[in-house]
């Protein structure tokens, strides 16, 4: 029994966490993000919201280009409107190039 408890716990603790990797991008379909393994993480577009890994706003209508590497945080929305559900920030740690079927790092502007 305490070592059921033991692994539930370990298991659970990713549940809780505030910020979960999603790895890498590779697009955006309607309200989903859409990873590298096609599956599609759904994030609303009226509560997302994209960050550097500096935690500085990036404009989604300029600045964001495919592909990506970058977490989900979730938190309270504060506007009254969307009260009580989840605002997802997308975290961008790094953007690449894909040259010659390879990822090359480039820079995040």
């Amino acid at each position: 029994m305490k070592r059921l408890l033991l692994i539930l716990a370990i298991v659970a603790l990713p549940l809780f966490a505030g910020e979960v990797w999603l790895g890498m991008v590779i697009g955006v379909e309607g309200d989903s993000l859409i990873l590298a393994d096609y599956l599609k993480v759904y994030a609303p577009s009226a509560l997302r919201q994209y960050v550097g890994a500096n935690d500085e706003a990036i404009d989604a209508s300029t600045a964001l280009r495919f592909p990506y590497t970058a977490s989900l945080i979730l938190e309270e929305s504060e506007d009254l409107v969307y009260k009580g559900i989840p605002q997802a920030t997308v975290k961008i740690h790094q953007f690449y190039d894909v040259v010659d079927g390879r990822l090359i790092e480039r820079s995040m502007y």
